[in-house]
């Protein structure tokens, strides 16, 4: 009715009863193209010939002599149509057949759908002409499937129990005698219609009910998924041509619904491949899940425009001005598309994988959360209670490397499971990192150690290419599957949780650490409060005898007994001696204990007085004729300025001045000069940097500041024994004297020059000493110089 020839002897809507030829006194009437199945319309005639026809028109019966048509390129393009809407199918099945597993019955039936319902369309189409026998072929594939169909839908996604085993064998059994029946006359032609009301319809019914009354999400989810697929395959030409049929007369549909339709259908096929085997695809998953997602949202968005604008304006009839608002309208509703795509993304992903969150969302809401756990109970938390729930699942441990075996950090809802897994056992999951493991692989085929059949997917987790963990999953909702944009999010999450456990690894040791430089901290105040404890007792012990012992000694010196001989008056001279140094070593335990226990008040002092009376008190005492030692000492003061002032406390400096002093005339025996030497200089001072941050671990110092400053230099000079150069750092540690024989031979208790040490570093000072043995030693200290205010 399309065609130009013969248009003015046969119209639309005319209805065709009876074929006369091509040879004399053939006719072919509507009764027997009902009947006879083998017999094709206007078979013997070619392009051009007239063919005397009896129609109906409008109620009339009249005989017309009608031109046969040329072949136009459009029907050649019809024909073609066929083997299109086949192809999708035959494709389908046959990846099926090659590449998908396991060959269980559900395999085979889905192989066989996707070829009988290929089949079916693609002799559907040209099966109003009865060529080649198409009609019966049309029959018996409609009742093959109707068991196909009602079987396939029974075993999916879990299989359906049905009483007796005899039920299906029975349906396909029923479904062959129907066919033959019906391709053989007995029963009336449209009886095929049945099969597939059945079948189609049935199987239908089976989804919806599986799907209401399921209780587990993995069966809902391919259960809805399924559902979708058929909507989306039929919405086109349920909406485009059939009911446009019952509101416009004489409905033609265009090439272009056609065409829509017929691409829709094959989206029955991807939609059922892709549910019932997604967990198999692999890397492959996340093409898929895409490239079906794009095709559904152009099919139902170009069914949806082609309905509002090219139907509606056929069936109203619109004039230009609205043809222009409708142009308007349809460029509008192109730019809608921009905003519709991600929310129809989004709907795929939830009913496909049962969630809605984007990748990208969840790194950024835990990246900055994970590396921050610094302790295992914080990471096991923030992990098992807001990452695993935010991606739906419910199985998950993660084990910890240590050198060559694993320690389980956290396991959440496992079977139970080792705390510690073994080389053996890590190298079994090494071989199946980043993998999807199917249920009915990971008993088998992956060969998983014991214990460990829930798992699902192995994460490695790494640092700098460095293997730090494993983490486990295992069921998820909806249907325990991990697509391959989840293992890639949970890849990137796992490299935020080796920073996590190594950031976790590290605080352990500098924990570790500050525990024990605090438990040495505690023994060392501890041994210091135990040792200025023994200092004060002893000191306090030794004193009130000490005192008793001098004060005796000096009366009986004085006389106060009575005329000493000579002989009598040296003992009692050793006596005083040794009495007197006694009391000098009680009293450097008592300044060293003092000085570290006291707050110094400070003052600016001249400290040219202070050195020149400090040394006129020493040669008073070296010069008392009880005291004398054989070879007297010479004492020079060097100083050219009556005034040069430090900022400090004057008990202290006197003691260092005495302290000094006193080794001075101790340690030089034979005699000889004593000289202190006051000058003015400058002199470049460390201090601490007090602007600068804080180190990171307590035990480390604050960076020094070097800074250089008017100061006052004192030189205490003496022509003793010397001190060899290799000592010369010792001699200022606490208790020390350089050798035992310097210990017995001149006493002392080895705190006199740490202590004076301690009180120069505690005014800002430095000290050192310079030495030759058995010619002199130069003890030198300087101070900062301070302002006096006039």
């Amino acid at each position: 009715t399309s065609c130009n020839s013969g248009q003015d002897t046969l119209f639309v809507g005319d209805q065709i009863v009876a074929i006369h030829g091509p040879g004399a006194g053939v006719r072919f009437d509507y009764a027997d193209y009902n009947t006879n199945l083998t017999r094709t319309p206007f078979n013997g005639f070619d392009t051009g010939d007239l063919v005397k026809l009896d129609i109906r028109r409008a109620g009339v019966e009249m005989a017309i002599s009608w031109s046969m048509p040329v072949r136009s390129n459009r029907s050649q393009l019809q024909r073609l149509s066929t083997i299109w809407i086949f192809l999708p199918f035959w494709l389908a099945g046959t990846a099926v057949l090659l590449f998908l597993r396991p060959k269980d019955m559900r395999w085979r039936l889905l192989i066989l759908q996707n070829y009988v319902t290929g089949l079916w369309l693609a002799i559907g189409t040209v099966s109003f002409s009865q060529i080649f026998g198409s009609t019966l072929l049309l029959i018996g594939l409609s009742w093959l499937i109707m068991p196909i169909y009602l079987h396939l839908h029974s075993l999916i996604p879990n299989p359906v129990r049905v009483k007796g085993r005899w039920v299906i064998p029975a349906l396909y059994l029923v479904a062959g005698v129907m066919a033959l029946l019906n391709m053989a006359g007995f029963l009336p032609l449209s009886t095929y219609y049945l099969a597939l009301l059945i079948g189609i319809g049935g199987s239908l019914t089976l989804l919806v009910l599986r799907a209401v009354r399921s209780a587990l999400p993995a069966e809902r989810s391919v259960l809805n998924l399924m559902l979708v697929g058929i909507g989306v395959s039929l919405l086109p030409g349920i909406l485009l041509w059939v009911l446009p049929g019952f509101f416009i007369e004489n409905y033609a549909p265009p090439v272009l619904i056609t065409f829509l339709a017929t691409i829709a259908i094959p989206m029955l096929s991807f939609f059922y491949t892709y549910a019932l085997y997604k967990h198999r695809l692999g890397n492959q998953e996340v093409r898929a899940n895409r490239a079906l997602t794009s095709y559904s949202f152009i099919i139902l968005y170009a069914t949806l425009f082609i309905f509002v604008f090219v139907l509606v304006g056929q069936r109203f009839q619109l004039d230009a001005n609205v043809s222009t608002l409708a142009i308007l309208m349809s460029t509008i509703y192109m730019v809608i598309a921009f905003v519709a795509r991600p929310l129809f993304e989004r709907f795929m992903n939830r009913l496909v994988y049962g969630t809605t969150y984007e990748p990208e969302h969840i790194i950024q809401q835990f990246a900055n959360e994970i590396p921050r756990a610094l302790s295992p109970t914080y990471l096991s938390s923030l992990l098992v209670n807001q990452v695993m729930p935010s991606l739906l699942i419910r199985q998950s441990a993660l084990y910890w490397l240590i050198e060559e075996r694993a320690q389980r950090l956290y396991a959440e809802q496992t079977t139970p499971i080792p705390s510690l897994m073994e080389k053996e056992d890590i190298a079994q999951f090494q071989a199946h990192l980043s993998t999807f493991l199917a249920d009915d692989l990971a008993e088998t085929e992956t060969k998983l150690p014991e214990g460990y059949g829930w798992v699902r997917l192995v994460i490695p987790i790494e640092l700098d290419g460095r293997a730090v963990g494993l983490w486990l999953f295992g069921r998820r909702d909806p249907d325990d599957f991990y697509p391959q944009r989840d293992i890639a999010l949970l890849t990137t999450l796992g490299s935020q949780v080796g920073i996590a456990l190594e950031s976790t690894r590290l605080f352990g040791i500098e924990q570790q650490r500050a525990d024990e430089l605090e438990r040495t901290n505690f023994e060392l105040h501890r041994a210091i409060r135990v040792k200025n404890d023994m200092l004060r007792n002893i000191s306090h012990e030794l004193r009130t005898p000490l005192t008793a012992i001098s004060g005796y000694t000096e009366l009986l010196l004085d006389g106060v007994a009575g005329d000493l001989s000579p002989d009598q008056k040296e003992l009692l001279s050793i006596v005083a001696d040794r009495g007197q140094d006694l009391r000098k070593m009680i009293n450097d335990l008592i300044a060293y204990q003092q000085n570290r226990a006291q707050e110094m008040e400070m003052m600016v002092v001249n400290i040219v007085e202070i050195a020149r009376a400090a040394l006129q008190t020493t040669r008073t005492m070296a010069e008392n004729p009880n005291y004398a030692i054989q070879n007297p000492h010479t004492f020079v003061f060097d100083c050219s300025e009556s005034q040069l002032s430090v900022r400090a406390n004057i008990a202290q400096l006197n003691q260092v001045f005495s302290n000094l002093l006193s080794n001075a005339v101790k340690f030089s025996p034979q005699g000889g000069t004593i000289t202190i030497t006051v000058r003015a200089g400058t002199h470049q001072f460390e201090f601490e940097d007090q602007e600068v941050a804080a180190p990171l671990f307590a035990s480390e110092p604050l960076p020094k500041e070097i800074v250089e400053l008017p100061a006052i230099f004192v030189l205490v000079q003496d022509e003793g024994i010397g001190i060899p150069a290799h000592e010369l750092e010792n001699i200022w540690l606490d208790f020390y004297q350089v050798d035992g024989s310097a210990t017995r031979r001149f006493g002392g208790t080895g705190l006199g020059l740490a202590l004076v040490r301690d009180i120069i570093h505690a005014h800002g000072g430095a000290i050192w000493a310079n030495s030759q043995l058995g010619v002199e030693t130069i003890v030198t200290f300087v101070m900062p110089r301070a302002e006096v205010r006039q």
